[in-house]
């Protein structure tokens, strides 16, 4: 905290901090004449996914089930029904990771939202601080719980309220707030700083200009969503899809991604990931992402190399297929190679991703593995 008697500018404006307290310093800014409100608010609250707690070694379960979640505004029930990202990756029935959270977002409870982490757990986020509480109602058909020790989500069933309280600037009219040092180091022991998140007044247009776009972290697209943004802001989303980040401008109407890892990377031509048994996933089928290509790219060639020969598995022979979330062997199908044979096998799809797409193509790699005991292989993915 700041010390007593050190000396905050806010917008022009003088401001001796009188105690070294949260509380104490939020007083003294609000009652300044700086066009700056100060409060006091909690940090968020945060759940995320226990891996340790995943009956089935991942986030996902056999539809239907169902669940409450409670984080201030009352018990909000969710029914789980929705397979559609799931059915691609582990078949029909079960709901995965992508498709709780699209659940849970479209139950609209207030403050509350939920993502797929890049590691794939599922984070819940309460932007209040408030305490969040789920219960289970009905298991899957499985008889496997919804949150808590050996459940779909591993969630746990109760996270208390954040204790983290947060100092908070706001300025109504959009105006910037300017913050310098004139007596000790207030920006620093408070760790605050200047910024200039809203618009100018039309009335101060001609002094200001056209409006300077800043550029703001969040670690989702949905928190990109969430943000209230003008025309040339910039957004850097940690994980833009695939564990892999991007860049988007807002223009006004929506975010247009102007670069990515992908991109940015210009030697990096190939997706290569190997795969060691004993396989996750649910029913003996386990999806991995390969990585992302950016639009105007060719895929050329898809190249798995048996090293050792899958054994010791469930019925049918295991397979590998290559492609996207919607067609999951667009570009290699499991009759295309021979996982039980040490050797080479190729497929050139011949694939141009148009330019004309906003988004990078997420390409997935589908091990239906019949958990098998003994097996590696290597999945490579080359394209201009």
């Amino acid at each position: 905290m700041a010390n007593v008697n050190s000396v905050l500018e806010v917008n022009d404006t003088n401001v001796t901090l009188t105690g070294g307290n949260i509380s104490t310093v939020v007083s003294d800014i609000t009652a300044a004449n700086t066009n700056v409100v100060a409060s006091v608010v909690l940090d968020v609250a945060k759940v995320t996914s226990s891996t340790g707690d995943y009956l089935y070694g991942l986030a996902g379960g056999f539809i239907p089930f169902s669940a409450a979640i409670d984080s201030g505004s009352g018990n909000t029930t969710i029914n789980f029904n929705s397979d559609a990202s799931g059915s691609v990756a582990y078949g029909a029935g079960i709901a995965d990771a992508n498709d709780i959270v699209t659940s849970i977002n479209s139950a609209g409870i207030t403050n509350l939202s939920a993502i797929v982490l890049g590691s794939g757990e599922i984070e819940l986020t309460e932007s209040e601080g408030n305490a969040v509480t789920i219960f289970n109602i009905n298991n899957d058909t499985n008889g496997t719980p919804f949150a808590g020790s050996g459940s779909v989500t591993g969630l746990a069933t109760s996270t208390g309220s954040s204790t983290l309280e947060l100092m908070k600037l706001t300025r109504s009219d959009g105006g910037p707030i300017d913050l310098r040092n004139r007596v000790g180091t207030p920006t620093t022991d408070l760790e605050i700083y200047s910024v200039h998140n809203g618009q100018f007044p039309l009335a101060l247009y001609i002094e200001h200009g056209v409006k300077t776009g800043g550029i703001v972290v969040v670690n989702s697209v949905t928190a990109r969503d969430n943000l209230s943004s003008q025309g040339g802001d910039m957004a850097y989303v940690t994980d833009a899809g695939g564990g892999e980040w991007g860049l988007f401008i807002y223009d006004g109407g929506g975010w247009v991604e102007v670069g990515n890892q992908d991109s940015a990377a210009t030697d990096a031509q190939t997706l290569t990931t190997t795969y060691t048994t004993p396989g996750g996933g649910l029913n003996g089928i386990e999806t991995i992402n390969l990585g992302n290509i950016s639009p105007g790219c060719r895929i050329v060639e898809i190249v798995v190399e048996v090293v050792t020969p899958m054994g010791s598995y469930n019925g049918n022979p295991p397979i590998v297929e290559v492609g996207v979330t919607n067609d999951i062997d667009q570009f290699m199908t499991g009759e295309e190679s021979d996982l039980e044979e040490a050797a080479t096998y190729s497929a050139s799809p011949n694939y141009l991703y148009p330019e004309t797409q906003t988004t990078d193509l997420q390409i997935k790699a589908r091990i239906t593995h019949r958990n098998a005991l003994q097996g590696e292989f290597t999945v490579s993915v080359t394209y201009v």
